[in-house]
């Protein structure tokens, strides 16, 4: 009984739906729509004039992961079902080498967008050996910071992309007492 199914997105973010009137269906054929959506959250609305449901559904995001996913008999006249498009995450591994003075450096990820730190607190190194840390980051612009207390640099370091390409890098020279190194990510996908 398609014709008396008709559905619509909601935009939370918007507050108003994507479609200026519901879409309807022609024939009781499955369909498909590809939509780019902003990061947000979101609903599906679905409605039934007669009230026993019968459209059933779901939303998998670009990797084919299911959003949310619904029954024919999960809702009567109307059924609202949502989910949220979060930002597409960018693997940056960033490899730090404190020199033998390894207690008196510390670093941090600053984020340019949100104006914070990825760590709540500067992190520190446990001995004079490189370490290497993946993070998975929103597309924006960042930096990685760099302290060293005695004031005479001594760490050098790198910043890749999940391809191995260098976003930044620097050298335990380039910088005394504090050393910002920006680089950005996604900004272009």
């Amino acid at each position: 009984y398609y014709s008396e199914a008709s559905w619509n997105l909601y935009d939370s973010t918007a507050a108003a739906y994507h479609y200026t009137t519901n879409q309807t269906f022609s024939s009781s054929a499955a369909i498909a729509v590809t939509l780019n959506l902003l990061p947000g959250s979101y609903s599906v609305d679905v409605w039934d004039s007669w009230g026993d449901g019968g459209t059933s559904g779901s939303v998998v995001d670009a990797d084919e992961t299911p959003l949310v996913t619904w029954a024919y008999n999960s809702y009567s006249s109307f059924g609202q079902f949502g989910f949220t498009v979060t930002p597409p995450q960018f693997d940056v591994t960033i490899a730090l080498d404190p020199d033998s003075y390894y207690s008196e450096a510390s670093w941090n990820v600053y984020d340019s967008t949100t104006a914070a730190y990825y760590y709540s607190v500067a992190q520190t190194f446990s001995s004079s050996t490189a370490i290497s840390v993946t993070l998975a980051l929103a597309g924006g612009t960042y930096s990685v910071d760099v302290w060293d207390s005695w004031g005479d640099g001594g760490t050098s370091g790198s910043v890749a992309d999940a391809n191995g390409n260098t976003l930044v890098s620097w050298t335990s020279s380039s910088y005394t007492t504090f050393g910002q190194y920006g680089f950005a990510i996604g900004l272009f996908n």
